[in-house]
């Protein structure tokens, strides 16, 4: 497992959160089938190994990863984002949510507010700043 995934789990167990378990081939599969579009490749890697929150829990500092079946275009939610990203998780049960560009670079968005705002470039990077310093997420200048 990619150790940046593997802090996420571990963090996620030490504050006792309800976890999916990782999704297998078959459940990536039928994601990338009823999306229609392969899943950016960390985004999909993620997948395979964290799994995501179940249902209505939430981190210590309100994020919630979704699992696989859960994973939608923001464009399924009323939210024009100019082109096709997914949306992966929100923050204080959908105060905004979190979508990543399915064309490269696969930048991540913070989405809910009438024009998304750029957080971060790709998924790997988002991850590990939800970890460092979550506040980076919300496109607020940081101190």
């Amino acid at each position: 497992m990619d150790d940046l995934w593997a802090r996420v789990r571990d963090r996620w167990k030490r504050e006792g959160l309800s976890v999916r378990e990782p999704a297998d081939e078959a459940r990536l599969a039928e994601c990338e089938r009823r999306l229609g579009r392969a899943l950016p490749s960390d985004l999909r890697g993620w997948f395979a190994a964290v799994g995501g929150m179940e249902a209505h829990v939430y981190d210590s500092e309100f994020f919630r990863f979704w699992t696989i079946e859960e994973v939608t275009f923001a464009s399924d939610h009323g939210i024009d984002d100019g082109e096709p990203s997914l949306l992966f998780a929100d923050f204080m049960i959908w105060s905004h949510a979190y979508g990543i560009r399915c064309a490269p670079p696969h930048d991540v968005l913070l989405v809910g507010d009438s024009v998304p705002l750029h957080v971060c470039n790709g998924f790997r990077d988002f991850v590990a700043r939800y970890l460092e310093q979550p506040i980076s997420l919300f496109g607020l200048p940081i101190r």
